[in-house]
């Protein structure tokens, strides 16, 4: 394999990879209505699986979801 096919592959893996982090991101504020920085109850309401999964998520039992919280749970 060629080292331009390998950059490129590995290319698109970091792109694919900060493709994610944008839409985690970008999913987490859409759902942070108060833009607080953090999803209470209510909003984690907006999502049926977040919602359900709200206390295992909440790994602090802060009760509200960090934004690192969510991340590791979409993960």
């Amino acid at each position: 394999m060629s080292t331009r096919v390998i950059t490129l592959f590995c290319l698109s893996v970091i792109l694919s990879f900060s493709a994610t982090a944008l839409d985690s991101k970008a999913i987490f504020a859409e759902l942070d209505k108060d833009g607080n920085g953090m999803l209470s109850e209510g909003e984690a309401y907006e999502d049926a699986m977040l919602y359900k999964n709200f206390e295992q998520i909440d790994k602090d039992h802060s009760g509200q979801i960090s934004y690192a919280e969510f991340k590791l749970f979409i993960q």
